[in-house]
């Protein structure tokens, strides 16, 4: 039975490949039943592909954050049917030849910059109800604050006969989406459940690379994010406190480097984060000595690679939360930069809160400090497994939903 993933796998932030990847991965090796699991990616991409224009993209984020958000979304509205009709349905209708279910999710899906995602579950779900097939939500973060529009596309997408199924990824998510139930008035026939983000499986479903440290110091993978998408999920403060952070990205290197660790630079694959990172490292490599032995990781080509990246360190810091997700699969101790709940919402999952680090680089030293603390610290292994076991259990439950 042909069943379709639907999410954002191929985009150029790897860490939505590595949901699908897993949730493919435990679907095939946990079911009794004859599974093909099947993608479609919303934004209709059907590939990986190295992104072209970062600074184009980069550009366009950053005048939505400036707009007023009537006007930000309804230029979003307009171009919308547009670049759907003619780029995504064609390949969504190719997709979904043959499926009997879909799933969306997993990831931060259910969240509302510029009615981004809230236009394309909505269409997905249409396109789902259009060929009467059950639908099940799985692994999904949900955001707190949805606009208006969203929330009527979202209820639109989620007040269904045909969904079977709702798994989300962590307790916030589960409160944010029975609070959006109740704003609007819609009564939930079925219970929101929590299961782990499906890349806590990563190491089964890549396995990982053989560690080439061989410096006797810790080597230690810096994840490096470009401002604009710490901006688009940030409050006015928060934008406000942005100002000089490149300066401090540039000073947290160098305090590494002066900790006695082998620093490596690494994204997550985004393009304004590879933009981002390459303008870091031509700093760097500009102040000469005092920062030699620097490396600048080559953006990986696919999830598998990413993972396969992470599990060559020995700790990382990131804001990303696919590769503090990567790391904890790896067991490698991570230091997660906060920039919006679902981060600190994982850490407390995982029973590392005190791993929390400043997102705005403000506390240098307390971050170099930790990441001497987490060397020390392994991941306990029994609490490991059970997060292994219970997103195994949930993926299982929501493709058995389908049948």
């Amino acid at each position: 039975m042909k069943k379709t993933i639907s999410a954002v796998m191929y985009s150029p932030n790897l860490g939505d490949g590595v949901i699908a990847d897993c949730i493919s991965w435990a679907a095939l090796s946990t079911n009794s039943v004859d599974i093909t699991p099947n993608r479609m990616d919303i934004a209709g991409r059907n590939k990986f592909v190295i992104p072209g224009k970062p600074g184009k993209r980069a550009l366009i984020l950053n005048m939505l954050e400036t707009l007023p958000k009537f006007v930000s979304e309804r230029c979003v509205q307009i171009i919308f049917p547009y670049v759907f009709n003619r780029k995504i349905k064609p390949v969504w209708n190719k997709t979904l030849e043959g499926t009997t279910g879909l799933i969306l999710g997993g990831g931060q899906i259910f969240a509302d910059t510029h009615l981004n995602f809230p236009l394309k579950i909505a269409e997905a779900a249409r396109a789902a109800n259009e060929r009467n097939l059950p639908i099940a939500i799985h692994g999904v973060g949900v955001s707190k604050v949805w606009s208006k529009k969203g929330r009527a596309l979202f209820a639109e997408a989620i007040n269904n006969k045909n969904i079977k199924a709702i798994n989300v990824r962590d307790q916030a998510s589960k409160d944010n989406l029975k609070n959006h139930f109740m704003d609007l008035g819609l009564l939930n026939h079925l219970e929101i459940n929590i299961a782990p983000d499906p890349g806590v499986l990563a190491e089964k479903v890549y396995g990982r690379s053989k560690r080439a440290n061989i410096s006797p110091l810790p080597h230690i993978g810096l994840g490096i994010t470009h401002p604009v998408a710490i901006k688009s999920h940030s409050d006015s403060k928060i934008r406000l406190m942005l100002h000089g952070y490149e300066e401090r990205v540039i000073s947290l290197i160098g305090k590494l480097l002066r900790a006695n660790f082998k620093v490596s630079l690494f994204t997550n694959g985004s393009g304004e984060d590879v933009l981002f990172a390459n303008k870091i490292n031509n700093k760097i490599s500009a102040l000469g000595v005092k920062f030699e032995g620097v490396a600048l990781c080559k953006r990986s080509a696919t999830p598998a690679d990413l993972g396969k990246l992470i599990s060559t360190f020995d700790v990382i810091i990131a804001h990303r939360l696919h590769a503090n997700i990567l790391a904890y699969s790896y067991k490698v101790p991570h230091i997660g930069l906060t920039w919006d709940t679902k981060l600190n919402q994982f850490f407390e999952l995982i029973e590392r809160e005190k791993y929390i680090g400043d997102g705005l680089l403000f506390d240098l030293d307390g971050l170099v400090l930790r990441a001497n603390e987490a060397l020390n610290d392994p991941i306990a292994p029994t609490h490991h497994k059970k997060l292994q076991t219970d997103a195994l259990n949930g993926i299982k439950a929501t493709f058995n939903s389908l049948n």
